[in-house]
């Protein structure tokens, strides 16, 4: 009852029916055959491999077709001769039976070996990833690399001892030394303005006419001393600093950044223990972007000081310390592109078009203060100023895209699991998001699933996937270095085609697909084009003020203003300088304003001269960003340049 209870299909089980249907072995016990051939029956059976439904259809077959034989005459030892090999019949009608089946079954069959070697390959892939390792530049490899330009400068002709030592010496709560900002209201004190810029005043910023001007006299009286260290400080050639991790930092630029606190290790993050620590988030943590550049901060700091001190020079008259300001200035902002990294670059930038931003104030508001020779002397000095964030682009792309990218893969190109979690877990390691939390988990077999499922084997297993999306190393770099090459050809530019340029960086973006295949080119790649444009404005500042301050000797020897530049080349000017607003690139407009004053402007995105009319933005905006804006009406004035926050003229503070 129990064979035939097991071998009853499901159908007769629900009539109420224990057919056994499925017993092939009954077939084949019940057969009215010779012995040898039943036996010959269940051994073929036996071999088949099929379902139990299947058999018991071969073995009613055979068995019938054994019985034919017998009816015919025939011995047994003849019909199991004339069946021939056993192995060969039982792999034929296997071979048959599966043929005869559904398409669904064999869809089935397909799906599942198409799975099965699929689930097959990918173990291997995730194995292969896991052997692969990144190899980036370790911390001495890199820090020594970026410090190259500075390796052979002996250390007794560096100005940065001196300047650490006048940061350290010059701090002062009473006096607010660095940024040179004073509180509006006198009842105010300084420590109450920290992050409150619109309570604050620059004294850079003022004129004798000005409420607050006595306070720039007291200001400079305090500062004295340290102003004469800062402009003796800028006759060396080179600053000497040398970039390093927080934790390998020279002693005494801990204490510059800590203050005394950093002797008993209060305040800066010690050198972490690397070995205990997971291998992605140690690739972050020694990553460039954790190389410290503290320098650049004192540097800001000193220029706007001696901003003050060449503002104050001027309105007394002192035209000499005016010109050796502007040098001290120029200088600061060459050390601080000595080491070619774009933050570097801009820096120097900015602080040289301060200093060409103060000379045009003075030129236009009392250029007569100022000799012959005096500006000869001034205009050789800002001719010598040099704008570039190429190097500063070059070094961006070796010491941080490449170097990230050496992070992320393996020597051989292939994405790996360290990698893929560096690259998912970037912000968090890097900025201290990504720390070992406290131990919440409620039983420890909890947390061993989650340490194993949730985080390593997770990236482990996501790694083949990543992959797939992922561009190898190969694509990924020349993806990198095509958008910088795109980039340098974009620095080339006149300034009025650098807007409305779409880039292939800003092409990439519009697709889902190739943001997600080159994400850390999307990640990582800062506003280039941004750069260059900034590098374009104090190029572009610098010729408009050479052009004023060569007018102003023609005026002196003519009389007149000249009526363009033509007038001017090759006594006054070395060349006419063209309107880089204007796509036919003609000169730049010169032009007597109502007052008397010289204008220096182009002519717009427009290309017309609309008279030396200003846009709403100040310069060097060009009022125009986007496709769907009104192509601004106005002119692109260099000279003279918008006053600064609207209180050089004095008034209300």
């Amino acid at each position: 009852m129990w064979q035939k209870m097991r071998t009853t299909p499901m159908k007769d089980w629900i009539r109420g029916r224990f057919s056994g249907r499925y017993d092939w072995e009954w077939v084949v016990v019940s057969a009215a055959i010779p012995e040898s051939c039943r036996g010959l029956v269940r051994e073929v059976v036996g071999r088949l491999g099929l379902w139990r439904r299947e058999k018991a259809d071969v073995a009613r077959e055979l068995v019938a077709h054994f019985a034919d034989g017998v009816e015919a005459g025939a011995s047994a030892e003849e019909l199991v001769e004339r069946f021939g090999d056993v192995r060969q019949a039982a792999r034929l009608i296997r071979r048959a039976k599966k043929r005869q089946r559904s398409v669904v079954y064999h869809a089935r069959v397909l799906v599942g070996r198409v799975v099965g070697v699929t689930a097959a390959l990918y173990v291997l892939l995730t194995g292969w990833m896991m052997v692969g390792e990144p190899q980036p530049l370790s911390i001495d490899e890199l820090v020594a690399r970026i410090n190259a330009p500075i390796a052979d400068v002996p250390v007794e002709e560096r100005a940065w001892p001196i300047l650490r030592e006048i940061e350290i010496s010059s701090r002062n709560p009473s006096l607010d030394l660095w940024s040179g900002m004073y509180p509006k209201s006198e009842d105010m004190l300084p420590e109450e303005l920290e992050g409150d810029e619109d309570e604050t005043v620059f004294l850079g910023d003022l004129t004798p006419e000005h409420p607050a001007w006595p306070r720039v006299g007291v200001f400079l009286e305090r500062a004295e001393s340290t102003i004469e260290k800062i402009l003796a400080a800028t006759e060396i050639e080179h600053l000497g600093f040398r970039v390093d991790f927080e934790y390998r930092l020279d002693e005494e630029d801990l204490r510059m950044l800590y203050g005394d606190s950093a002797k008993e290790g209060i305040g800066y993050e010690p050198e972490p223990d690397w070995s205990a620590m997971p291998t992605a988030k140690r690739l972050v943590r020694q990553s460039s972007i954790h190389v410290l550049l503290p320098h650049l901060g004192v540097l800001r700091r000193m220029s706007r000081l001696i901003q003050v001190e060449m503002v104050a020079a001027h309105y007394r008259g002192d035209t000499e310390r005016v010109l050796t300001c502007v040098k001290a200035m120029q200088r600061i902002g060459d050390w601080a592109r000595e080491l070619p990294m774009m933050i570097c670059c801009l820096v120097d930038i900015n602080i040289k078009k301060e200093a060409l931003e103060r000379v045009g104030q003075f030129l236009r508001d009392d250029a007569e203060v100022y000799y012959r020779s005096e500006l000869r002397a001034l205009c050789h000095q800002l001719a010598s100023m040099t704008f570039s964030v190429r190097e500063g682009i070059e070094s961006e792309q070796r010491f941080f895209m490449e170097e990230f990218l050496d992070r992320i893969y393996s020597k051989n190109g292939q994405l790996t699991d360290e990698g893929l979690e560096c690259l998912l877990q970037f912000e968090n390691y890097a900025y201290g998001r990504g720390g070992e939390e406290e131990d919440t988990a409620p039983t420890w077999g909890h947390k061993l699933f989650s340490d194993i499922v949730t985080s390593r084997w997770l990236y482990r297993l996501g790694t083949p996937i990543a992959s797939m999306v992922l561009a190898d190393r190969d694509a990924m770099q020349a993806m990198a270095d095509r958008c910088y090459a795109e980039t340098h050809a974009y620095g080339a530019m006149p300034y009025g085609k650098m807007y409305g340029y779409y880039s292939d960086l800003e092409r990439l973006s519009d697709s889902t697909w190739m943001k997600f295949r080159y994400i850390p080119i999307f990640m990582f790649t800062p506003a280039l084009s941004a750069c260059y444009k900034n590098e374009t404005q104090g190029r572009l500042a610098q010729d408009g003020l050479m052009i004023a301050m060569a007018a102003e000797l023609y005026r002196r020897d003519q009389g007149v203003w000249p009526a363009d530049q033509a007038e001017m080349v090759p006594r006054y000017l070395p060349k006419v300088y063209v309107d880089e607003s204007d796509e036919a690139l003609r000169p730049l407009i010169l032009r007597v304003d109502d007052e008397g004053g010289l204008m220096i402007y182009g002519r717009g995105l427009d290309g017309d001269d609309d008279g030396g009319v200003r846009g709403e933005r100040p310069w060097p905006q060009l009022d125009y960003n986007y496709d769907d804006e009104v192509m601004p009406d106005c002119d692109w004035v260099l000279y003279p340049v918008r006053q600064r926050h609207g209180l050089a003229t004095g008034g209300a503070a």
